[in-house]
């Protein structure tokens, strides 16, 4: 039911038997950073330094979270190995893996717009 409401990236879906649409992960990833970026933009729209401020902020942090659970887990990135299955688990499927990515392409137009006000 969690990939329903779009929020198998939080609660977890993983169950003995494989759980139902393993598959649609993804689409619970995309409406959690269209839910994030639709604050973000509207942070931008009405301070642009403060927008800035905080998609630097969630960016880093992100890549700090990232790090740690790699850590914390010994995760590595080994198809082969049999330890996959812990990376996929942990790291592949999670939001904040995937949001610095997610980032650079939000704020990327944002300093299109900057350079174009500035005439650059």
């Amino acid at each position: 039911w969690s990939q329903l409401f779009l929020i198998s990236d939080w609660y977890p879906w993983y169950t003995v038997r494989g759980g139902c649409m393993g598959w649609a992960w993804y689409l619970s990833v995309d409406m959690s950073f269209a839910i994030v970026g639709m604050v973000l933009l509207n942070v931008w729209k009405r301070r642009a330094l403060a927008g800035w401020a905080l998609a630097a902020l969630l960016f880093f942090s992100s890549i700090a979270l990232t790090i740690q659970q790699a850590l914390y887990y010994n995760l590595q990135y080994d198809p082969v190995d049999i330890s996959f299955h812990a990376y996929a688990h942990y790291l592949y499927t999670r939001p904040y893996v995937r949001f610095p990515g997610f980032c650079i392409g939000l704020v990327a137009p944002w300093a299109l717009a900057a350079a174009e006000e500035r005439q650059l």
